[in-house]
């Protein structure tokens, strides 16, 4: 169980640490048609923990289709565009 937690953990830091160099390299575009900036809260389809809540804060497009975002009682994780609804 340990283990499997440091595993989960440590694939987590990859994608943070791949979604932060891709936001730092590309500037900031905004594709999704019903976000009009950064910073906006979300609804998530399919929270990515049961223990996590289902709401989450854009924090800037890291790709055409994929944004940073932040979850209370999760952290940052990448989203695509077909991962949540604006409210």
């Amino acid at each position: 169980m340990k283990l499997e937690k440091e595993f989960q953990t440590h694939i987590h830091r990859q994608q943070m640490s791949t979604a932060h160099r891709v936001s730092a390299a590309l500037p900031t575009q905004r594709s999704h048609s019903s976000v009009s900036s950064s910073s906006a809260w979300v609804k998530l389809h399919n929270p990515p923990s049961e223990l996590c809540q289902d709401e989450a804060l854009l924090l800037c497009q890291a790709a055409n289709n994929q944004w940073v975002a932040w979850i209370p009682d999760y952290g940052k994780i990448l989203l695509t565009a077909e991962d949540f609804s604006v409210e």
